[in-house]
């Protein structure tokens, strides 16, 4: 249960554990016991992790757990706020413009005569 290790305690034991070893021997016993802690901090950490994930996490229900709280579908009827359709009229036909009186303006010009009109 490295959640549950005490770390100052276990470093205390340590030092009275290889305190009779001459140098050499603690420095590589040592090494070895900082390399272990190391290994119980990221156990430590893993599980804390995921201790905090699980807490988090949203809960697992069945299909339809919900289905009293949600609306699927709704109806409104708005035909208190329409106002009713009026029956349609017949159109009226538009009046034809009176015809033109006989005896147009419209005839052939020469060319010449034209240019002469535009140049005045």
């Amino acid at each position: 249960m490295p959640e549950m290790a005490n770390l100052q305690a276990l470093l205390a034991q340590i030092d009275r554990a290889i305190a009779p070893l001459d140098e050499a021997e603690q420095l590589q016993m040592a090494g070895e016991v900082v390399l272990q802690l190391a290994d119980l901090c990221a156990l430590r950490a893993e599980r804390l992790m995921n201790q905090w994930e699980e807490a988090d996490r949203d809960p697992i229900v069945e299909q339809g757990f919900f289905s009293d709280l949600v609306r699927q579908t709704m109806a409104v009827d708005l035909t208190d706020l329409m106002e009713p359709v009026l029956p349609r009229q017949p159109r009226k036909s538009r009046a034809k413009p009176p015809a033109l009186a006989e005896g147009s303006i419209v005839q052939e010009m020469d060319k010449a005569v034209v240019l002469a009109m535009a140049e005045q």
